[in-house]
């Protein structure tokens, strides 16, 4: 099997490096839209949802709990999700 290089197919380096140029403009403004999108509150949403109860065999002095008081909204909103 041949390969194929880009400079052969007719792409000039000028080309290449102005692709390369707008897929990184666009990979920061969907980073951008990411981080906008990721809240502390997401974040504690999604660890509860993937939690299977039980808590790690081995706690290395203090034992993670979730502030179910702070969460009462999320939690609230999750399960109507579901109903």
């Amino acid at each position: 099997m041949r390969e194929t290089s880009l400079e052969s197919l007719g792409v000039s380096g000028s080309q290449l490096r102005n692709i390369g140029i707008v897929v990184v403009q666009e990979q920061a403004k969907a980073n951008e839209v990411l981080s906008r999108a990721i809240t502390p509150i997401f974040v504690s949403y999604k660890s509860i949802e993937r939690w299977n109860g039980v808590l790690p065999p081995v706690a290395g002095g203090a034992i993670p709990f979730i502030g179910l008081r702070k969460m009462s909204g999320v939690l609230e909103a999750a399960s109507t999700d579901k109903k």
